[in-house]
């Protein structure tokens, strides 16, 4: 079919434009399919979103859960400019233990190693928090009592634990119910050793404070 168009096709052809063709239909080709560039992917902006717990004592040591998006290996944690002890477990989550710090709302900032910063304003408060025991020395089965300061949870509790032992691992406990100071009596363990009080925010696992150790003998 090709041959009943070759004439015209040759006259059409000297009308074109210099390099451009036509098909054997008469028709123009179809534009060359061209491969865009790659490009590079777009980081993530640094942003935090939430630090929990979102409270810790005054005297710091608190270790808490940072999420947000665009964490770097090796980015670093401040609050209110004290650098804290960070380990960043992937791009979603930073874990860190605070620093001591006067009581009051601060601001959470993290720093990727490239510079790139994202702030949490006033994410975390760092409050006064105490346990007393007395006495200090019972004997097993024996009276104790514990007394707390604390900017109290509904859910913060104390619990009696073997000192060393896992927060998991604890003995007598009691909910504060959100009491911002009070006193708790108990009996001391029946078993010999060395013991303290923790407290234990919102239901958790994560304590602020520890008391002086209990000798029971």
């Amino acid at each position: 079919m090709c041959k009943h168009f070759r004439a015209r096709l040759i006259m059409a052809s000297l009308l074109l434009p210099v390099g451009m063709t036509l098909g054997c239909d008469g028709r123009s080709p179809s534009a060359p399919t061209r491969t865009p560039p790659t490009q590079s992917p777009i980081p993530s902006a640094l942003t935090v979103t939430r630090v929990y717990p979102k409270v810790g004592a005054t005297g710091g040591s608190t270790v808490v859960t940072i999420t947000g998006v665009g964490f770097e290996p090796g980015a670093t944690v401040t609050l209110d400019g004290i650098a804290t002890n960070a380990t960043v477990n992937n791009s979603q989550q930073i874990l860190a233990q605070t620093g001591a710090h006067s009581a009051g709302t601060v601001d959470v900032v993290v720093t990727n190693p490239n510079g790139q910063t994202g702030r949490l304003a006033e994410g975390f408060t760092y409050a006064v928090f105490t346990l007393t025991v007395t006495p200090n020395t019972a004997a097993p089965g024996g009276d104790l009592s514990v007394s707390w300061v604390a900017q109290g949870g509904v859910w913060d509790w104390v619990a009696l634990f073997k000192v060393g032992d896992r927060n998991e691992s604890y003995g007598w406990w009691e909910y504060t119910k959100g009491a911002p100071s009070g006193t708790l009596t108990l009996s001391a363990p029946t078993e010999a050793g060395q013991y303290e009080f923790r407290y234990l925010l919102d239901d958790d696992y994560i304590d602020v404070v520890r008391s002086s150790p209990v000798t029971v003998k």
